[in-house]
């Protein structure tokens, strides 16, 4: 995804890349904010998002919504709400269980809890109203972490990666 920060990975030839999707496990962080949902009501346990997409692909683009027959589950938890001026903002822990393109964006924008900055499927006034208040104009979606499991020459095999939050994601919740 454009404007995704942290881990990513691809897989040569493409046809492996389906097996790594299967195989593996990930960890991202995105930033909701104020005015793009509701925030304090997210459970403060982890919870199981599970929803039905669509994935449309032409012309080079992508576009996912909610309204499908395809499976898609994350799991959410909270990590650390603002405090102060940025009270109502949250930032959230989702592990994908299933690798559906535009997945975590469109799980979000379905319960109303838009990540910040998401030019497809976010909040474009809030957006904007939080870039001249912040100074940060960016997509608020770090892949933290990610590990799988792989076979290459006969031989089992492990792979883990981990990127550091960016401070931007941190800074705006004082």
């Amino acid at each position: 995804d454009i404007g995704v920060t942290g881990v990513q990975t691809c897989a040569l030839p493409i046809c492996a890349d389906a097996e790594l999707e299967e195989a593996g496990a990930a960890a991202d962080v995105v930033l909701i904010g104020e005015n793009h949902g509701h925030p304090s009501g997210l459970a403060a346990a982890a919870e199981v998002w599970r929803d039905l997409l669509a994935v449309d692909k032409r012309g080079g683009q992508i576009r996912t919504s909610a309204h499908g027959h395809i499976p898609a589950e994350s799991r959410m938890s909270v990590v650390r709400s603002g405090i102060g001026a940025a009270q109502g903002r949250t930032l959230i822990k989702l592990e994908p269980l299933t690798g559906r393109s535009h997945q975590l964006r469109v799980q979000c924008a379905k319960r109303r809890l838009p990540i910040i900055g998401d030019q497809t499927y976010g909040d474009f006034p809030r957006n904007r109203e939080f870039a001249r208040a912040t100074g940060e104009k960016r997509l608020f979606l770090h892949s933290l972490e990610t590990q799988f499991d792989y076979e290459f020459e006969g031989r089992a095999r492990h792979f883990a990666a981990r990127a550091p939050l960016p401070a931007a994601f941190t800074g705006v919740l004082h």
